[in-house]
């Protein structure tokens, strides 16, 4: 298993302010630290939003926890995302990857393709497990969808993501790499 979190800042009140939840850094950073004492494989996102956020003091301070793979990311033009970017549509913000590999479960146990892709509901697992999602037909629809959406946006010359600049780095981590999935084999079939 392998976990992913977005860290902010090390300062609460700008962690809270994107997030626009008062108390989330102090929670996040719970979540950070018992997943690194129970050895837990974690990457940790930090998001650039605003001035001052102190992404290398950031970054530092998460290493210093013992989080082993921490990156950077601009915003995307999903969730509260979607009023800080000019990108045009939803999928702009995707990398192609969407449930290659990976998949998304929300607090309330919905399923996406991926974190950024949460308009994209693939099933419940309060409802159904969750192999049983990742192989169902709505999931295999959507990821052909995706595929197909992909596809066409490479032919027109405005991937997001191209070999050897996977961009944004959404990959799930893997035991042979931090960053499997990108460079040449960046958008593999669905």
């Amino acid at each position: 298993m392998a976990l992913a979190a977005s860290f902010y800042s090390i300062t609460p009140e700008i962690h809270d302010r994107v997030t626009t939840n008062e108390g989330s850094h102090g929670r996040t950073l719970r979540g950070i630290e018992e997943a690194v004492r129970r050895r837990l494989r974690l990457r940790v996102g930090i998001v650039a939003i605003y001035p001052g956020q102190d992404i290398n003091g950031t970054e530092k301070f998460l290493r210093s926890l013992g989080v082993e793979f921490v990156r950077t990311d601009g915003v995307r033009g999903v969730g509260r995302g979607t009023a800080m970017t000019t990108r045009r549509k939803p999928t702009d913000s995707l990398c192609g990857r969407c449930g290659s590999g990976t998949a998304a479960v929300d607090p309330e146990g919905r399923v996406f393709p991926c974190v950024f892709s949460r308009w994209l509901k693939v099933g419940n697992v309060r409802q159904s497990s969750l192999a049983d999602i990742i192989l169902g037909d709505r999931m295999t629809r959507i990821r052909r969808e995706l595929n197909r959406t992909f596809a066409a946006t490479r032919r027109l010359g405005s991937a997001t993501c191209v070999p050897d600049d996977c961009n944004p780095k959404c990959a799930p981590i893997t035991t042979r790499s931090p960053q499997a999935g990108c460079g040449p084999n960046c958008f593999p079939g669905f």
